[in-house]
């Protein structure tokens, strides 16, 4: 049995976008992966407890998705 298979690989960004090791451009660009490292500790913010206590659930979604309406608002709906 014969099979083939090809990988196409790019990268279409200036190289400083790459992670030096990400030789293919198979990552996120840099900036992206630290943005998305941002908003999951600010998600953990939301869920860390205050004096023992956490959030109720409800809560925590709410302003997870009152943080990510904002953030639309402000950056994406302009264009």
């Amino acid at each position: 049995e014969f099979s083939v298979a090809v990988n196409i690989f790019w990268k279409t960004l200036p190289e400083s976008f790459y992670w030096k090791k990400d030789l293919y451009g198979n990552r996120d660009p840099r900036q992206a992966e630290e943005s998305m490292k941002l908003l999951q500790e600010s998600y953990n913010v939301l869920r860390a407890a205050q004096n023992g206590e956490s959030l109720p659930e409800e809560f925590i979604r709410f302003y997870a998705i009152k943080g990510a309406a904002q953030y639309r608002c402000e950056h994406m709906d302009n264009d």
